[in-house]
């Protein structure tokens, strides 16, 4: 099919597999030979050095970086190909998503690629909690589909995050009737991220609240990176998470510290600023683990489900911001979900520096739980619109 090398990863190995499986009647032999070419590509390309084999070195005057264009996860993969839609995918990685989204206003109605803009829209504007943009695009592809599964998954999770039960009811009723796998999946979501931030679960224990008697044999302790300040300073946030991942190294001699975090913020990865600084204060540097390409909860996440995969720890002790705690679990139960690996997950809270008053506190919190369903769905393989 002409159309292949714009499917997802998921898709070519589904046609794979089906084959493999003895299904090969369905499946012409020719496609799956191109289907097995372009997935040895996408896969490739998931974990190489850079996306692209080649990006320009501006778009619209904004520079391009490799640092910011290799982070992982890696963005938009399935418009690459797409001329109309390139650059804005290029200026999303870049971290400018508003001039990103002025070039998709600017593709016009008449374009066979628009409704694509309004999905990749959708897309960008989730990555940086853009409600307004968000709403206006699914909106715009329901006028078009009113059966759009991306646009109505969209728009239920928003609902169910901003506790519209009566538009969620309505809008996931539809996507069950379109979708009953994806209403499924919705429904999962909605029910993990409310277990979450229930009070059985949030706040976590504190590094001193840990119970004297557990003692894991095969322990990892992970700890989620935040940006460094530019004069390799660490933040509030950051000091916090470091100084209980120091305390946990400590009780723990024979766990491995894994770092994540790429240079999202700075130049300055920030797991290897973690890394220097516990190495700084006594702790072992072959116990230390790195992940210098985690663009966000979700690539730490990903990178440390991964590890585990190989290593087979059986235990994790995560380490973030308090109230970052329920948001880096359900990205870490959904990416060791995806790659059935099946880890017991203690977390620990570090507390809430940098958010000094209460307004302040409860408005991050605010944004972390609405932020808790995109990214759920993220971890779960629900996001880009060829996943639906």
């Amino acid at each position: 099919s002409p159309g292949l090398p714009s499917y997802s990863g998921f898709h070519l190995r589904s046609l794979v597999v089906c084959a493999e499986m003895g299904a090969a009647e369905f499946v012409h032999e020719d496609m799956l030979a191109t289907a097995e070419k372009e997935l040895t590509r996408t896969l490739s390309r998931q974990y190489s050095v850079v996306q692209l084999d080649s990006f320009p070195e501006a778009v619209r005057g904004v520079p391009l970086s490799a640092r910011l264009q290799t982070l992982k996860p890696f963005l938009g993969i399935s418009h690459e190909n797409d001329p109309a839609l390139i650059d804005a995918v290029l200026l999303w990685r870049e971290r400018a998503p508003e001039q990103a989204l002025a070039l998709l206003d600017e593709i016009p109605v008449d374009h066979p690629q628009r409704l694509e803009a309004h999905h990749l829209a959708i897309n960008i504007a989730q990555m940086h909690d853009m409600y307004d943009i968000i709403d206006s695009n699914v909106e715009a592809i329901l006028a078009q589909s009113s059966g759009d599964p991306h646009a109505l998954f969209v728009k239920a999770l928003y609902s169910a995050a901003d506790d519209n039960m009566e538009c969620y009811d309505k809008t996931a009723g539809k996507l069950r009737r379109v979708s009953p796998k994806t209403h499924a999946v919705l429904d999962r979501v909605k029910n993990d991220v409310v277990l979450a931030w229930g009070g059985r679960s949030f706040p976590p224990l504190t590094p001193e609240e840990l119970p004297k008697t557990w003692s894991p044999k095969d322990l990892a302790i992970v700890l989620f990176g935040c940006p460094v300040n530019p004069d390799h300073t660490p933040t509030p946030s950051l000091r916090d998470r470091l100084q209980a991942t120091l305390k946990l190294a400590s009780k723990f001699p024979n766990a491995i510290v894994i770092a994540s975090g790429g240079a999202v913020g700075s130049e300055y990865t920030e797991s290897e600023f973690i890394r220097d600084w516990l190495v700084s204060r006594n702790v072992d540097r072959a116990r230390i683990v790195l992940d210098v390409l985690a663009r966000d909860t979700l690539g730490n996440a990903m990178f440390i489900a991964d590890w585990l995969r190989e290593k087979k720890t059986g235990t994790v002790l995560l380490v973030t911001s308090t109230y970052h705690v329920p948001r880096s679990q359900l990205n870490l139960q959904g990416a060791l979900e995806a790659r059935g690996v099946n880890v017991s997950i203690l977390a620990v809270g570090a507390g809430n520096s940098g958010f000094d008053t209460e307004p302040e506190l409860a408005g991050r919190l605010q944004l972390e739980q609405k932020a808790s369903y995109r990214d759920t769905a993220r971890a779960r393989g629900y996001f880009d619109h060829l996943d639906f």
